[in-house]
C-alpha cells in the first residue's frame, strides 16, 4: 500500500524530472535562435550587420546557460562593430585630407585616435569572441547527447 509520503515523493520526483526535460528542450530551442542570430551577423555584409548585431541585442533567451552565451557574443560583436565604425571614420577623414578637402594637421590626431579605438577594440573582443565560441560550442556539444 502506498503511503500518502510515498506519493508524494514520487509526484516531486516525477515532476522534477519532468521540469528538467522542459528545461533542457527550452535551452535546446533558445540555443537554435541564438545560433541563427550569430550566423546572421556573422553571415551579413557590412551594411547589414548593424541590424543584425540589433537582432542579436532584442533576443531575450531565459535559461541561464544560453543567457551567458548571448551576453558573450553580443560583446565580442559590438566591440568588433566599434572598430569597424572608428576604423570607417578614420579612412573617410584620411580620405578627406588626401583630397584637399582637411588639413592633416588638424585631422591627424584625430585619424590617430580613431585608429588606436579601432584597434583597442579589436584587441578587447578577441577573448570575447573565444569566450563566445567556447560557450556555443559546449552548448551544442551538451545538445548532441
Amino acid at each position: 500500500m502506498r503511503t500518502p509520503l510515498a506519493i508524494l515523493v514520487v509526484n516531486g520526483l516525477a515532476l522534477s524530472l519532468a521540469a528538467g526535460c522542459e528545461s533542457r528542450e527550452q535551452e535546446a530551442n533558445e540555443l537554435a535562435l541564438l545560433m541563427q542570430r550569430v550566423q546572421g551577423y556573422t553571415d551579413a555584409d557590412e551594411a547589414d550587420q548593424g541590424a543584425q548585431l540589433e537582432a542579436l541585442r532584442r533576443f531575450a533567451p531565459s535559461t541561464k546557460r544560453v543567457r551567458a552565451a548571448r551576453e558573450a557574443c553580443l560583446e565580442a560583436y559590438t566591440l568588433v562593430e566599434k572598430a569597424e565604425q572608428d576604423h570607417a571614420e578614420a579612412r573617410r577623414m584620411l580620405e578627406s585630407v588626401t583630397t584637399g578637402g582637411a588639413d592633416l594637421a588638424k585631422t591627424r590626431a584625430e585619424i590617430e585616435r580613431r585608429i588606436a579605438h579601432s584597434n583597442d577594440a579589436i584587441d578587447g573582443a578577441k577573448p570575447r569572441i573565444n569566450k563566445c565560441t567556447r560557450l556555443l560550442s559546449d552548448l551544442k556539444r551538451d545538445h548532441r547527447r
